[in-house]
């Protein structure tokens, strides 16, 4: 079986994907920007944009915190009855934005 999953991570606090990395956002214990998702270059806060599920924000893979709480997603226990026959399809890998010019995100993000 392989599971598909989308970086592009629907902008709702009841789906627990959000909910969890919004609670990581902000300064970590050395007082280094974590965040999870990608900003808005103006630092007005989590970039959100049209993709698949809606309304949604982007993984900020170039930040490690982002990298780990990303990866822990794909632990065993958060898919009921998995195994080692299970895999991911990481599809769209591309940050797709569906309500930009250039169909991705804005150039000046960070």
């Amino acid at each position: 079986m392989v599971v598909i999953v989308d970086p592009h991570i629907k902008a709702n606090e009841s789906y627990p994907v959000f909910a969890e990395g919004m609670q990581l956002q902000g300064l970590n214990e050395s007082g280094n920007l974590s965040n999870i998702f990608v900003q808005n270059a103006d630092d007005n806060g989590t970039y959100y944009g049209e993709c698949w599920p809606g309304n949604s924000s982007w993984i900020d893979f170039l930040n490690e915190n982002a990298q780990n709480f990303w990866g822990q997603w794909f632990a065993y226990d958060k898919f009921n009855m998995s195994n080692e026959i299970y895999n991911f399809w990481n599809d769209m890998n591309e940050p797709s934005v569906f309500n930009t010019a250039s169909g991705t995100l804005p150039m000046d993000t960070l």
